[in-house]
């Protein structure tokens, strides 16, 4: 999507009003980044290059040097099926969701409010592991930017103007 603002700036020859396409690409290379999406890191490396922008092209490059790095993936969440009813799953993606977006737009208020808010969010059996997870969340955070609340305001509303209630949209 970050790619495809690109363009349409560059079409239109104006910026977008809701999130500038700096914004966008950032996001992009962190979300790439975090899920080791070489692919889109390359695409975005390609844009940099094209755009001849040095800041994009080195923080696309430290992007693939992370994402080529093998992680710990001991903080992966198992559950049991048989243990968790329907609507508690759901309950508990929506919150792994709202840590992913945090996460990825560095909102720590989100957070806050989903901690505060734990004991309605998630199944008692998952409220340990759902703090350990904010907390974990809530270190590796980048340091916040302005404009951050436009940007996340933004990626909420085109999340619910999404027409895709499958899993594999979020």
């Amino acid at each position: 999507m970050a790619l495809q603002l690109a363009e349409g700036e560059r079409v239109l020859q104006r910026p977008r009003k809701a999130i500038s396409v700096h914004q966008a690409l950032k996001l992009a290379i962190t979300a790439a980044s975090q899920h080791n999406d070489q692919a889109s890191l390359a695409r975005l490396a390609k844009l940099a290059t094209l755009r001849q922008d040095n800041d994009l092209e080195a923080q696309v490059a430290a992007a693939q040097k992370l994402a080529g790095v093998s992680r710990d993936n001991t903080t992966e969440m198992m559950i049991n099926v048989q243990d968790v009813d329907v609507a508690d799953y759901e309950r508990l993606r929506t919150c792994l969701s709202v840590i992913d977006l945090a996460r990825l737009t560095g909102d720590a208020r989100a957070l806050a409010a989903l901690e505060s808010d734990l004991e309605n969010a998630v199944p008692e059996a998952f409220h340990e592991t759902m703090r350990k997870r904010i907390a974990e969340t809530r270190v590796s955070l980048p340091e916040p930017e302005d404009g951050n609340e436009q940007l996340v305001a933004a990626l909420e509303r085109l999340k619910a103007a999404s027409r895709c209630d499958e899993p594999s949209c979020d």
